[in-house]
């Protein structure tokens, strides 16, 4: 889904949410941002052992997809925090919360959800997809054929969520980061089957990622350093991937 400018995203949501004051907006937008990152604890229980594991421990999802989450599973503390307010204006608020934080990706998802809570169809399949993505039963892989005309960038992000059954931007980031270093030969896969397999399917694509910063990821493909890509674009990637 594509996001409109964040001031146009910001009224939208100020429009569902309608006249609540400011101070109460401000309460709640803090009591889901906690309340979220508390479902993120629960359901990423200890650290892993594993490096690919350990590094999608460590990248919390975006706030919305744990709202999802609280709610689908009828969270108590989530109804007596919105108390009148539905998930849709509820998530209305997180959309506000996340961009008086600075988080363009976190205000993303929570404008998806948010427009997509307005519709009962919607919002069923939406909820299931986040599900399946933060429980790990994404479903069946898609075998990408060798001849397809993607780019073999957007090849490999597709490699890498099949594996990781996670489509945000701060999981691709660690992972990124991790297959850095595994493909420079400074981390090592271990006896993690699903790691060599991604490091393998990568080899064949010809894409060695050389580091991801704060705002470009670095690659190359067959040896030869190729522009960087923003965040923004790899977002891009990862949402289209993930629409697949």
């Amino acid at each position: 889904m594509n996001l409109p400018k964040l001031a146009l995203a910001e009224a939208e949501a100020r429009r569902l949410v309608g006249r609540l004051p400011e101070w109460r907006l401000l309460s709640r937008g803090e009591s889901l941002r906690q309340l979220c990152e508390a479902r993120w604890q629960e359901l990423r229980g200890p650290e892993p052992s594993s490096p690919l594991a350990r590094a999608l421990w460590h990248a919390q999802p975006p706030l919305a997809h744990l709202f999802v989450e609280l709610c689908a599973n009828g969270d108590a503390k989530l109804e007596a925090v919105l108390g009148r307010l539905t998930p849709a204006q509820g998530l209305a608020v997180l959309l506000l919360t996340e961009i008086a934080r600075g988080d363009a990706e976190g205000a993303r998802s929570a404008y998806e959800g948010m427009t997509l809570f307005q519709s009962p169809g919607a919002r069923e399949v939406y909820t299931l997809r986040i599900l399946a993505g933060s429980r790990g039963d994404g479903g069946k892989t898609r075998a990408w054929h060798r001849h397809s005309s993607r780019p073999p960038l957007w090849k490999a992000m597709a490699a890498i969520t099949a594996v990781t059954r996670r489509y945000d931007l701060k999981a691709a980031v660690e992972v990124l980061r991790l297959l850095a270093e595994m493909q420079a030969g400074a981390t090592e896969a271990g006896e993690d089957t699903a790691t060599k397999r991604l490091l393998e399917s990568l080899s064949r694509l010809g894409v060695t990622f050389l580091r991801a910063e704060h705002d470009r990821v670095h690659y190359e493909l067959r040896g030869t350093e190729r522009k960087p890509i923003s965040m923004r674009e790899l977002a891009d990637i990862l949402s289209e991937v993930e629409q697949r």
